[in-house]
């Protein structure tokens, strides 16, 4: 049962529109009601050249794009102020984008070149308020992996499969052993900076802390 820490705010929805379940188990263990929106909207393979905290948050705001046009053609959706959020999450090593691997040699191409070194992970984060305006940002973490192995690291691409994971690895589903040192949000680096979200929809009133009082009427 999620801890009552935070809940949305009365009259107000709170739309996650990601298809991560890691995403979604980080939402609910802070109280807050919402509900879950697949868009379907595919990750562009990064251009040449792309910067990676400009490719995240650019891919953020695509899939806010995409949830918004669902919400324009589906009324039920449009029965209370909704905040969206979309997210996307990246590793980076030395500014090069590394997505989620297509193929076992790409798998272990990627923790071949993560291990022993220091990376980033990136996760830009669009949120749509009720009015249709939009807060952007991008949080970024380092991890630095400690030096395995091969065989560390081809046992854990055969017991784990993070075939859905940037940069080839969880940090969450077993790699959490892989780095010995990370600088900043952990919850970045799980796939949603969480401190940094929930300060903006407590900001901006969609969210309260605790549970709200009970409504009462005058006799």
């Amino acid at each position: 049962m999620a801890a009552s820490i935070f809940s949305t705010s009365p009259g107000c929805k709170i739309c996650l529109a990601s298809a991560s379940s890691r995403r979604q188990e980080l939402l609910a263990a802070t109280g807050v009601d919402f509900f879950v929106l697949k868009t379907g909207c595919p990750e562009a393979r990064a251009p040449a050249g792309a910067h990676p905290d400009a490719y995240a948050l650019a891919t953020a705001a695509a899939k806010a794009s995409a949830a918004m046009a669902i919400f324009a053609q589906t009324p039920t959706l449009q029965t209370a102020p909704t905040a969206i959020i979309t997210c996307d999450t990246i590793v980076s090593l030395d500014n090069a984008i590394f997505g989620k691997p297509e193929s076992e040699t790409g798998l272990l191409t990627m923790l071949r070149l993560l291990n022993g070194r220091r990376h980033q992970v990136f996760s830009g984060v669009c949120i749509v308020w009720p009015d249709g305006a939009k807060t952007q940002f991008v949080e970024a973490t380092a991890v630095h992996f400690a030096d395995w192995p091969e065989a560390c690291l081809l046992a854990y691409a055969a017991a784990c499969r993070p075939y859905d994971k940037a940069g080839g690895y969880g940090i969450q589903d077993g790699g959490g052993f892989l780095a010995d040192k990370i600088e900043g949000a952990w919850t970045n680096v799980v796939g949603l900076p969480l401190a940094r979200l929930l300060q903006e929809l407590l900001q901006a009133g969609m969210i309260v802390a605790g549970r709200p009082p009970a409504s009462t009427s005058s006799a």
